[in-house]
């Protein structure tokens, strides 16, 4: 099966769309795996998906949103020799979402075997949680079986639903021999492990191997983070503009002040004395557009620290006056 880009399954059906759609399509369009991978891949799968049923005959449930899953898992089935099961896709609508249907795999037969070959009930398969592909291959079955993934543009969260705490148990070993940190949360009587980092996301769509996914995943984040970054600079630009223009007009009104009532405004240096006269003009230039008025209209040259001399000196005098006055009333 061919792999989809993003824009296409975009183009494809826009409404339907979601990034946790275009992750497991990568994943169940990989045509890589060996029948190793799918024992273990369906071992998770199954671990946290299946119902059990015991009637006339035992059957095994699994339940998914999405036919194509169901298609994976059969497909995967197939890689193991001299199995004889018999199956059926159950369809139904789900009630909570119309725009949503609900798909069973019902199967029966040789599930005996099946066991044998998966290791479902035993405790053998912990033994190989040490293994970098085999845990890989543990967490591509949990994002199928109960992963999703919010699109980068809107919110960097990764989730995966648990059914039981033995699952958990399993699926914290696999995360932690690819180092991913997760936070745990119980939601609707099911356990949740999920990353809120993008680094983790990232990192996790990694470990799965969906490389497809994993590019758009950091060309989005990249687009993302650096838009994020050019509207911090945009606000601090604003916010440096504004603490300028405000020490601007003080610096005017202070030096108005003294210049009217302080004996010894006249007796300052030139460009001093220059340097407010611009000032007085230009209440909302910052010091380096006031140092370059300085050269242009004077030829004055002076330094951003000599300009920050001139206003502590601006500021001195002020407040020389205000104690005048203080000790006159």
């Amino acid at each position: 099966m061919q792999k989809s880009t993003l824009q296409e399954i975009i183009d494809k059906d826009l409404n339907k769309f979601t990034f946790s759609e275009f992750v497991k399509e990568d994943i169940y369009t990989n045509t890589d795996y060996s029948s190793t991978d799918y024992k273990v891949i369906l071992y998770s799968f199954f671990r946290n998906n299946l119902t059990i049923k015991i009637g006339q005959k035992l059957t095994w449930i699994l339940k998914s949103q999405n036919l194509q899953i169901i298609e994976f898992i059969l497909n995967g089935l197939e890689h193991f020799n001299n199995l004889n099961l018999e199956y059926e896709i159950i369809v139904e609508p789900d009630h909570l979402n119309k725009t949503r249907t609900n798909y069973s795999l019902a199967l029966w037969g040789d599930l005996d075997k099946l066991d044998e070959i998966l290791k479902l009930f035993d405790n053998e398969n912990d033994e190989n949680f040490h293994k970098d592909r085999y845990c890989s291959n543990f967490l591509i079955g949990a994002m199928l079986s109960g992963g999703s993934i919010a699109h980068p543009l809107e919110n960097y969260h990764l989730e995966i639903r648990c059914d039981s705490n033995n699952y958990i148990t399993l699926l914290t070993k696999a995360l932690s021999r690819y180092g991913l940190e997760y936070k745990i949360v119980y939601r609707n009587k099911k356990t949740i492990i999920y990353f809120k980092k993008s680094e983790t996301i990232s990192d996790f769509l990694k470990a799965i191997r969906t490389q497809n996914s994993l590019f758009e995943f950091e060309n989005i984040r990249i687009q993302r983070d650096f838009n994020n970054q050019q509207q911090r600079l945009n606000n601090l630009d604003i916010s440096n503009l504004s603490k300028s223009s405000k020490a601007g007009v003080l610096a005017k009104e202070m030096i108005l002040e003294i210049k009217k009532n302080h004996e010894d405004f006249s007796k300052q240096s030139d460009k001093f004395l220059k340097y407010c006269e611009l000032r007085i003009q230009n209440p909302d230039c910052s010091l380096n557009e006031l140092a370059y008025l300085l050269k242009q209209t004077f030829n004055i040259e002076i330094s951003k620290s000599g300009l920050n001399h001139f206003n502590s000196r601006i500021k001195q005098m002020y407040e020389e006056l205000i104690l005048k006055n203080e000790r006159k009333n």
